[in-house]
């Protein structure tokens, strides 16, 4: 068994890109033993324990190919369960998930069998007691709870995960002496000029700010470790055109675009290889 270990960090879209970071990786000949993750992440560092990591960044092509579809508004959903003619308005004070956890589950179906099988460990917070943790994957349903985030996915079963919740913990529970942390949010925080002041943008924000300063805390802390994150100086090498801005073109974990989880997914390959050797 190798003696490296992976820490995969990333909500919704932004998991995109580390797919492609670690698919690469793996093209390198990097082999990982055991791994923590949180979000939606957790699928990526799951197939990568597995020795499939390069299926993992096939799944975010694919689902560009469908338009996203996983991270299509539940509101749409809902619409297309009523006749036309109708005007759906929800109260935001009962709406769930901004995101559809039937088409999560649905996603994330494949890897379920996978659980108990490998060494990972995942972030996730009860919301009743409010206790944070890493809880290793002992069945599948803890990928759902892993992958729930503020104005995301809803909670799973009182828990969620995001990679908000992992903001006040320490390194995960890894014995390896080298890991590679591989973040779908730009480390160190990038401004984000254009979001203005609505809810659903200022809770994603918040949550990346929160994460990429613990991932700057565990680096101080901890030496053997490699980050793999999006940064303005790669991000316009990969572009290669003028005005290229990562706080702008970067996309929130919610964005409903398939062209950008397919050019996420080509953008963390380069990071990769860059980085990687």
């Amino acid at each position: 068994m190798s003696s490296r270990g992976l820490v995969v960090l990333a909500d919704g879209a932004q998991a995109a890109f580390c797919a492609g970071v670690v698919a690469q990786l793996t093209a390198s000949g990097r082999r990982w033993g055991e791994a923590a993750a949180a979000g939606l992440a957790a699928q990526v560092a799951l197939l990568a324990l597995a020795g499939e990591a390069e299926e993992a960044a096939r799944r975010f092509l694919r689902l560009a190919q469908e338009g996203a579809a996983l991270f299509r508004p539940a509101l749409a959903y809902a619409r297309e369960g009523l006749n036309e003619g109708f005007l759906l308005l929800p109260d935001p004070f009962r709406l769930s998930g901004w995101l559809s956890p039937a088409a999560l589950g649905e996603y994330l179906a494949p890897e379920t069998a996978l659980a108990g099988r490998v060494k990972l460990w995942l972030c996730t917070e009860d919301l009743a007691s409010g206790q944070r943790g890493w809880r290793e994957l002992t069945h599948g349903g803890r990928l759902s709870e892993a992958a729930a985030f503020p104005w995301g996915f809803p909670p799973a079963a009182g828990l969620w995960g995001g990679v908000g919740a992992c903001a006040e913990l320490d390194f995960p529970p890894l014995s390896s002496p080298e890991v590679d942390v591989v973040c779908g949010f730009p480390w160190p925080a990038v401004e984000r000029p254009g979001l203005g002041n609505a809810l659903l943008a200022t809770v994603q924000r918040r949550e990346e700010i929160a994460a990429a300063l613990t991932v700057t805390r565990w680096a101080g802390q901890r030496s053997g470790l490699q980050v793999f994150a999006p940064t303005q100086e790669q991000y316009a090498a990969f572009a290669r055109r003028d005005g290229a801005l990562l706080g702008v073109e970067y996309p929130l974990p919610v964005e409903h675009n398939a062209e950008l989880v397919s050019l996420m997914v080509e953008f963390g390959r380069f990071v990769g290889a860059q980085q990687g050797g």
